[in-house]
């Protein structure tokens, strides 16, 4: 009975030791991926380009993921999650124009540090390979956008219409200037993130006015 016992233990462990080396084989081929995606795009790379970017097999890769577009939807959630992780940093408490400042500093932080990934989501906006489930993921995180805009302007705008517009123009106007950024037409810098943020708290304030009307 113990040694049944001590049988069962080791099975455990070795389970859990493959699910960690599975778990940590997909983590690799996420990682090795990114880059490939942002400079070829998802047409322009081929289920062998990723294998040979992974040191990889074909089977091998396979192996973990069914085919390059649920690759591909597991890259685009991995990121979505991270870059609002990266949001949401220090801002309980905050509202106004501070709340403003703390969200851009954090955004400006991932545009630094991330960069290829940024550039990556911006690829994948409404691509036809997106999975219902990353729909929703992206649905899930442009709702806290909108309740982060809310407490902003100190209200809601009349018209949903409005809250999406400022937030395609804010979103839109930093997924440039990261573009920007990763050619080398633009430098990242405390004067780039003061301008940047004075000029989207600028249209934000247009809209404080409409509300307070």
């Amino acid at each position: 009975m113990a040694i049944e016992g001590i049988g069962l233990i080791f099975m455990d462990r070795n389970t859990t030791m493959e699910k960690r080396d599975t778990q940590s084989r997909r983590n690799y081929i996420l990682e090795k991926t990114l880059k490939l995606f942002k400079e070829k795009g998802y047409y322009g790379i081929s289920v062998g380009d990723i294998a040979k970017a992974c040191d990889m097999a074909r089977g091998s890769l396979y192996t973990h993921f069914e085919s390059k577009q649920e690759l591909v939807n597991e890259l685009y959630v991995l990121w979505k999650e991270r870059l609002f992780n990266y949001v949401r940093r220090d801002l309980a408490g905050l509202e106004g124009r501070e709340l403003h400042q703390q969200v851009w500093t954090n955004l400006f932080a991932f545009a630094q540090d991330h960069t290829d990934a940024l550039v990556f989501l911006e690829a994948q906006h409404h691509a036809p390979y997106l999975s219902e489930s990353s729909f929703a993921k992206a649905e899930e995180l442009n709702k806290i956008s909108e309740e982060l805009y809310m407490t902003m302007l100190g209200g809601e705008p009349e018209e949903k219409q409005e809250l999406e517009t400022l937030l395609s123009v804010s979103y839109g106007g930093y997924t440039q200037i990261a573009k920007m950024a990763n050619l080398g037409k633009l430098n990242l810098n405390d004067s780039t993130f003061q301008m940047v943020e004075a000029a989207m708290w600028q249209i934000i304030e247009s809209y404080q006015n409409k509300i307070q009307l």
